[in-house]
């Protein structure tokens, strides 16, 4: 059967009319540095945990709220607030005279994330309405972070030691999150544990923007554990080696920055030994057992590494968490 050419291009006309079903775009974090409908952007403030979007707008209560749904998009979902942030509310309302409303919303996607929001209608004539909104978001760069699971905050107790959901107990010693900071957290508050090279382990209070610096002895063979399951065993031992090396580096500096010129000199002198003696142990390893081959014998040389620089770096941070947490 021919098609006369009139009937295709309307058979085309139909189809370019029919609904083109789009993917479903990747949860991402919003931007506000363009306003939001109905809100413009008069200002920029940064610190160290919080972008702060300060926005003029005509728009009431509610219309703000559902304009700023807009922007969000799907996945963030509005939170009961804690003591702290009704705190803030209210010191807010204070200072600039108006009736504030606020909301903080978060997304499963993005657990370290909150972005609070707050509108002011203010009671001086003539002044219209305004809004905040503050990212927050954790203080590290994430490609900084090799680890970061949740901690789900149950209570605390004298000096500085905070008790999990799950029980785990963390010390901090209120040395970052201070003892007035955190009498202020009701039970399951949601916290990050999270290590890097840089920083170590530490505790971040996603809301208050405050990380403090946890003794935690097995985040770095947890570490090791998940990294086997994709690169195997023998190169996840390589990798773990590279971890407590940088640890190493960091804690040096760390200890020459706290320490007397003097005392520092006695911990670079018995590291620089220990270095030596480390060079001999490898190079003995390498005579004993380097002819042998087979994956089981290179697991067993990445394991003897990793056991003779893992008991200097432990030793290094006892001396500095000996500085930081006086026993």
């Amino acid at each position: 059967m021919k098609l006369h050419s009139a009937t295709i291009i309307a058979a085309f006309a139909i189809m370019s009319l029919a609904p083109i079903t789009k993917a479903a775009e990747a949860p991402a974090i919003p931007d506000f540095s363009g306003g939001i409908p109905g809100a413009t952007l008069e200002k920029t403030e940064q610190n160290k945990a919080c972008e702060t979007f300060h926005l003029k707008t005509e728009l009431n209560e509610k219309e703000f709220f559902k304009s700023l749904r807009t922007t969000l998009g799907a996945g963030w979902s509005r939170r009961k607030l804690n003591e702290e942030e009704m705190i803030l509310s209210a010191s807010k309302a204070r200072s600039k005279n108006a009736t504030v409303s606020l909301s903080v919303f978060e997304h499963s996607k993005f657990p370290s994330v909150n972005i609070r929001v707050m509108h002011f209608t203010h009671k001086k004539e003539n002044t219209g309405a305004s809004a905040e909104i503050c990212l927050i978001r954790p203080t590290e760069k994430t490609s900084d972070i090799l680890y970061s699971k949740p901690v789900v905050f149950k209570k605390f107790h004298d000096p500085g030691r905070l008790i999990s959901a799950n029980g785990k107990e963390y010390y901090f010693y209120y040395q970052g999150i201070t003892y007035d900071n955190i009498k202020t957290w009701k039970a399951g508050r949601k916290l990050n544990l999270t290590y890097s090279n840089t920083k170590g382990s530490q505790l971040h209070d996603p809301l208050s923007g405050t990380s403090a610096r946890v003794q935690v002895t097995d985040i770095i063979k947890e570490i090791t554990r998940k990294r086997a399951k994709t690169v195997g065993a023998a190169w996840a031992y390589r990798d773990e080696y590279e971890l407590w090396d940088a640890m190493i580096t960091r804690l040096l500096k760390e200890l020459e920055a706290s320490r007397t010129p003097d005392d520092y000199k006695d911990i670079e002198a018995m590291h620089n030994s220990w270095l030596k003696y480390k060079e001999m142990r490898f190079k003995v390893g390498v005579s004993e057992f380097g002819h042998r081959s087979g994956t089981h014998n290179f697991l067993e040389s990445n394991v003897r590494a990793v056991t003779a620089i893992q008991h200097q770096a432990l030793f290094l941070r006892s001396l500095a968490l000996n500085d930081e947490y006086p026993l």
